[in-house]
């Protein structure tokens, strides 16, 4: 057998291990948080998540840069998987202590996300050398278990916790054995902030400073931080409650709509974005993704006492937010200057992040005169207008337009 297909074998059996282990792990807290918690408690729980995360990983990752990858990777799933047992175990006896619970979901939901974080980095060798193998086994695999994962998980929480709690161990115990074994990432990559050797005050400054000066950049910014607010409104609002009304709080009706949400993103991804980018411009599809989205949201109103057609309408949803983010993404980030692509790219995340507080906010003190049509409803004029408002940001027509060459370092070429 020769090496390339010994690595892509060794890095198919740590994706997919991994992968589970995490999906199945997310699935499970949030299951139980979002459809068993009051909505306050729920946005007490999400809001303390975000701000532990905002506070804490840049924190964390700097601390740990320059550490053996494999040894921070097992760490931190395994204490992943005490922290998970303990809040899962607590849930399985019926523990009554609410605050406790919430705090568990959000310590959880902060080593998932270093741990994603650190894994993500430890990949950073075998893309250099393997970059169409890796990208591609990367995308597939996490696409899958997107699918495949909240589906089964749900449908064994019916009977036990206990089964999905043993699955999702052994999935990361598996993932940090073959990290090990494997010998893959034994050397952490060094990215193009590592490169430049600039401070993380002075990365943070030239970061802004190109956000700010790029009038095409802070307008796309606006819609693109809607979004990510609509998105989780969306999966962790108006879904939960939906299933709590309709389906009496099921967890397997529950994974089924998370699944038809990742079954869209996964179709157009792979197949449906490709096909359609032969038919119309990048510039009009990023908008019809975003109309997309507003219908398939809409049509939840329609089928809410129907799982099918719940899953139907996510799915579209799905596939719409992913023909828009992808879009957008893609060309965004081939124009950032090299030196600060993860600098620009963390500042999206955390302006985000601050978006979905502050709309939690809103759901904690107004959740008890929520209703799931007005909420459905307003999330659908909103995407509407998003896609509306695309089509008038400026320069971005001519932007979309732009292939790779002429992408490449765009915004530094433009920042004054």
């Amino acid at each position: 057998m020769s090496n390339n297909s010994r690595t892509k074998r060794k890095l198919t059996l740590y994706l997919v291990s991994r992968e589970s282990g995490i999906s199945a792990i997310k699935f499970m807290l949030l299951s139980y948080m979002a459809l068993n918690l009051s909505q306050k408690q729920f946005s007490v729980a999400y809001i303390l998540t975000l701000v532990l995360l905002m506070l804490l990983t840049p924190i964390a990752l700097s601390l740990i840069r320059n550490k053996n990858y494999n040894i921070l990777l097992a760490s931190s799933s395994a204490i992943l998987l005490i922290a998970s047992f303990t809040g899962i175990s607590l849930y399985s006896t019926q523990f009554e202590e609410k605050s406790f619970l919430i705090l568990t979901f959000a310590v959880c939901s902060f080593l998932i996300n270093i741990c994603e974080s650190v894994a993500s980095s430890s990949l950073t060798n075998i893309k250099a050398t393997h970059p169409q193998d890796a990208v591609k086994l990367t995308r597939g695999i996490v696409a899958a278990a997107g699918i495949i994962v909240p589906t089964l998980m749900g449908y064994a929480m019916l009977t036990s916790n206990a089964i999905p709690l043993i699955v999702s161990s052994g999935c990361l115990l598996l993932s940090v054995m073959f990290l090990y074994k494997t010998k893959l990432y034994s050397h952490p990559g060094h990215s193009y902030n590592d490169k430049a050797k600039l401070s993380f005050t002075k990365r943070l400054t030239m970061s802004a400073t190109v956000k700010w000066h790029i009038r095409m950049e802070r307008y796309y910014l606006v819609i693109a931080i809607i979004n990510q607010i609509l998105i989780t409104l969306v999966s962790l609002v108006v879904v939960p409650m939906i299933i709590k009304e309709n389906f009496s709080g099921s967890e397997f009706s529950f994974g089924l709509a998370q699944s038809g949400t990742a079954l869209g993103l996964a179709l157009m991804s792979f197949y449906a974005l490709g096909k359609l980018s032969k038919i119309l411009s990048h510039y009009t599809l990023a908008s019809a993704g975003l109309a997309g989205a507003s219908i398939g949201i809409l049509s939840l109103i329609f089928f809410q006492d129907n799982i099918v057609g719940i899953m139907i309408g996510l799915t579209l949803y799905g596939a719409s937010v992913g023909a828009y983010g992808i879009i957008g993404s893609s060309k965004r980030i081939q124009a950032y200057p090299d030196n600060l692509r993860l600098s620009l790219s963390a500042l999206d995340q955390s302006l985000s992040k601050l978006g979905i507080v502050l709309a939690f906010i809103v759901v904690y003190f107004y959740s008890d005169q929520l209703s799931i049509s007005m909420l459905t409803l307003c999330i659908s004029i909103i995407y509407l207008f998003c896609a509306i408002a695309l089509l008038y940001v400026p320069n971005w027509k001519q932007f979309t337009e732009m292939d790779d060459k002429e992408l490449k370092g765009y915004y530094e070429k433009i920042t004054p």
